[in-house]
């Protein structure tokens, strides 16, 4: 799908700002923290979805689901 690891490191920066710019990285995070407070119900929901869809998974994504 890409050339070059350049390519697939600036996909997936896009991809992740996009997902954060839409409040779906850390959904159960408090806001304060940069989350939306909700419950870790909806962080699986986000987290099933995404992978129904076959979409990249996150970088650092350990740090992320902590």
């Amino acid at each position: 799908m890409f050339d070059d690891l350049g390519e697939e490191v600036a996909f997936l920066r896009d991809w992740q700002e996009k997902l954060a710019g839409a409040g779906m990285v850390g959904v159960s995070w408090p806001p304060e923290y940069g989350g939306r407070g909700l419950e870790p119900l909806h962080h699986f929901i986000v987290q099933e979805e995404l992978a129904r869809a076959r979409a990249p998974e996150l970088v650092g994504r350990i740090g992320v689901n902590l």
